[in-house]
C-alpha cells in the first residue's frame, strides 16, 4: 500500500477532544508537544490534527482554537515548524495555498530567517526547506513582502497582540491573523486573548 499518513481521526485523543469542546468548549488533555527519537524535535502534530479533524467536521471555532494553541506551543517551546508539523501542514493544504494554517507555517519560517534561529537548530531549520515540497518558495516571497511592504518591522507570528505594529511588547500580529473567518470577514470565535484564563479573556479584557 505504501506510505500513509495518520489521519487526525485515527488518534482516539482527536475524537475525544472534539466531543469536549462540542460540550464544554475546551478539549482536555491533548498531548502537547512531543519528543522525535528520531530527529531530537519536538512536534506539535496533535494540535494540528485537531485543526484537520475541525476542518473536516466545519468547526471554526474549534478550528481557531487549535490554531491559537498552536501558535502559543511554538512561542513557548520552539522557534519554527519543524519537519513533522510542516509535512502534515503543507499535505493538508496542498491546493489551498493561501489557507491560515499554511501561511502561518510559511509565517514562521520567514521569522526564523528574519530573526534567526538557535544554531543548534538551524540543521533542522534547513532540513524543513529541502524535505518539503513549496515551503521554500512561499518562505521567500513571505520575506521579500515584510523586507518591501513592512519597512523593517518584522512581526512575530507566534505571538497574538491587540494592536500590531504599536511598539507592543511582544511585537506580534492580530489575535485573528490567522483565524478562518467567514464571508463576510466577521470572526466568530471565541475570544482568545493571552493570558486569559482557559484561553478565554480575564475579566480586566472583557
Amino acid at each position: 500500500m505504501g506510505n500513509r499518513m495518520d489521519l487526525p481521526e485515527d488518534k482516539p485523543y482527536i475524537f475525544e477532544a472534539f466531543v469536549n469542546w462540542m460540550y464544554a468548549k475546551q478539549v482536555g488533555n491533548l498531548p502537547k508537544r512531543i519528543p522525535d527519537i528520531y530527529t531530537e524535535d519536538n512536534h506539535d502534530v496533535p494540535t494540528i490534527g485537531l485543526y484537520i479533524f475541525a476542518d473536516k467536521y466545519q468547526s471554526e471555532q474549534l478550528m481557531n482554537f487549535a490554531m491559537d494553541s498552536f501558535q502559543d506551543s511554538l512561542q513557548n517551546g520552539g522557534d519554527f515548524v519543524v519537519f513533522k508539523e510542516a509535512e502534515l501542514i503543507f499535505d493538508f493544504t496542498k491546493s489551498r495555498h493561501d489557507y491560515p494554517l499554511r501561511r502561518f507555517a510559511v509565517a514562521v519560517m520567514a521569522h526564523g530567517i528574519l530573526a534567526g534561529v538557535k544554531y543548534s537548530s538551524y540543521p533542522a531549520f534547513v532540513e524543513v526547506f529541502r524535505r518539503v515540497d513549496d515551503i521554500l518558495l512561499e518562505t521567500i516571497h513571505r520575506v521579500r513582502y515584510i523586507e518591501s511592504t513592512l519597512m523593517g518591522y518584522k512581526p512575530n507570528p507566534r505571538c497574538r497582540v491587540r494592536y500590531p505594529g504599536w511598539n507592543d511588547i511582544y511585537d506580534g500580529l492580530g489575535i485573528c491573523e490567522y483565524h478562518q473567518h467567514r464571508s463576510d470577514k466577521s470572526c466568530d470565535s471565541l475570544p482568545n486573548y493571552p493570558g486569559g484564563k482557559d484561553g478565554f479573556p480575564s475579566e480586566d479584557d472583557e
